[in-house]
């Protein structure tokens, strides 16, 4: 059976047997994936599915992640794209994940178990749990798109086998599933410090009860975990061991033991250095790694000025604790502290990855862009989504 016709086999049978049962059958404690919830979620990204898929054919979807599609155009493309996206109507994550999927010419649907056929089942059951509305104004549903769709384009920049390509959608999108944005941010102390880890280990944790309840195997399911876990890895070019000891460094900082621990962070530091641990004899894993860090990455710093600052808002809205970016208090981004934040080790660790330099000309043409509105003292507010730019005007009787 080709993919295409299990498509009209699916959007007949809505959604497939396999997946209405497991939502019905793994309980969560977060209300936000109730039974109920991801029931409806399910049955409204099955109905909308051929048109979901017919839209993504007429955007040319699958041509626009290949490595044939030059830098400037994908850039100038998805952007288009996303940014409509993100007014409304957007495809859900279970039509993007078809077409690729279809791309593929993987068919979850097939009886023979193999290893790719158990991966696109998780990945169609995480495109529903992901497509939840999260209602952070960083870690959102946007977000969520970006990070899968900026991956793909890099496993085909990267040449990734069919194997590696699944492995990488799956853990791309699941590795913010669930996220609970400033709570998720921060440790519950009056020092607000930053939390290790934190939300990576609670995605890993609500995706591992739909994978174990699908039967997948255990070791893919390491595989996908320890991708997540290691998409903080530098860019430069180092032995297994030494990327383990560093992401030890970063999730586990000496002075960790300073802040008041919650009851759960040795157990959490415990299973992410048992899942850092299988790096060591695996660099297949570290690079598939290094990619889901660029993807999750990419559209937030890399793909645009005006992205680029519209996104750092939602960031420093959602670190601040504020609700909701749409705010009627504007939000001020400095152009100077974004050149500083485009300067941060992370940033250069992002651009320092083989898979980024196609778009390193891209990136410093908007670095240029930065320091021209900085040197004409431009500044932006965000207000409710809407990215305006003015130059303050000095107060009477300053020269």
């Amino acid at each position: 059976m080709s993919i295409k016709t299990g498509f009209k086999q699916n959007i007949e049978n809505l959604p497939p047997h396999w997946l209405s049962e497991l939502l019905g059958s793994v309980q969560i404690e977060d209300e936000r994936f109730s039974t109920d919830v991801l029931t409806s979620k399910a049955n409204h990204a099955y109905q909308s599915l051929e048109n979901n898929l017919n839209h993504l054919t007429e955007i040319k979807f699958t041509e626009l992640i290949q490595k044939d599609v030059e830098p400037d155009q994908y850039i100038t493309r998805v952007n288009n794209i996303t940014e409509q996206w993100n007014k409304g109507d957007a495809p859900s994550l279970s039509s993007i994940a078809w077409s690729v999927l279809n791309h593929l010419n993987i068919d979850p649907n097939a009886r023979q178990e193999t290893p790719e056929v158990q991966m696109a089942k998780a990945i169609l059951t995480h495109a529903i749990v992901a497509d939840v509305d999260h209602n952070n104004p960083y870690h959102w549903n946007g977000h969520f798109r970006d990070a899968v769709i900026d991956s793909m384009r890099l496993a085909s920049q990267c040449a990734l086998d069919h194997h590696d390509t699944l492995l990488l959608l799956w853990s791309a999108i699941k590795h913010d599933e669930g996220h609970r944005g400033f709570v998720g941010n921060r440790m519950p102390n009056v020092m607000g410090e930053h939390t290790p880890l934190l939300e990576e280990v609670y995605a890993q944790d609500i995706a591992e009860l739909y994978e174990r309840a699908l039967g997948i195997d255990p070791e893919l399911i390491a595989d996908s975990r320890v991708i997540v876990f290691s998409s903080d890895v530098s860019g430069e070019e180092q032995a297994p061991a030494m990327i383990v000891d560093d992401l030890y460094d970063h999730y586990f900082p000496s002075n960790l033991e300073k802040v008041p621990a919650m009851p759960d962070l040795q157990n959490w530091n415990e299973t992410a250095r048992n899942a850092m641990a299988r790096l060591v004899d695996r660099p297949d894993l570290i690079h598939i790694g290094k990619i889901l860090r660029a993807g999750d990455l990419f559209s937030g710093v890399a793909r645009g000025h005006d992205l680029a600052v519209s996104y750092s808002a939602r960031l420093t809205t959602e670190i601040n604790g504020k609700l909701n970016v749409k705010s009627p208090t504007p939000i001020i981004i400095d152009p100077e502290n974004e050149i500083n934040f485009r300067n941060t080790p992370i940033i250069q660790r992002l651009f320092a990855l083989p898979e980024m330099k196609p778009f390193q000309p891209h990136f410093e043409s908007m670095m240029e862009k930065f320091k021209t509105d900085k040197e004409n003292s431009v500044v932006y507010s965000v207000e409710n989504n809407f990215l305006q730019k003015f130059i303050p005007q000095p107060k009477p009787g300053i020269a």
